[in-house]
């Protein structure tokens, strides 16, 4: 499964994942959410020992994409 696979999955569910994760960093690997974390290293960890090389996506559960301006 490439990345844009999960990537498009949690966009299609964010509203959801939102609403159960609230505000944690979410662990997403083949459509499933495999684990949330207080912050976004530790998901990072997570991800590289439960998959090693696979893809794999960490984003925050948020309701909409939190936008950084410079």
């Amino acid at each position: 499964m490439a990345l844009q696979d999960e990537i498009n999955w949690f966009e299609s569910n964010r509203a959801y994942i939102a609403q159960q994760y609230q505000g944690q960093w979410v662990l997403v690997n083949g459509q499933t959410v495999r684990g949330a974390f207080p912050t976004y290293e530790a998901a990072y960890v997570a991800g590289t020992q439960m998959f090693g090389q696979q893809p794999f996506l960490v984003k925050q559960a948020l309701a909409t994409e939190k936008v950084n301006r410079i």
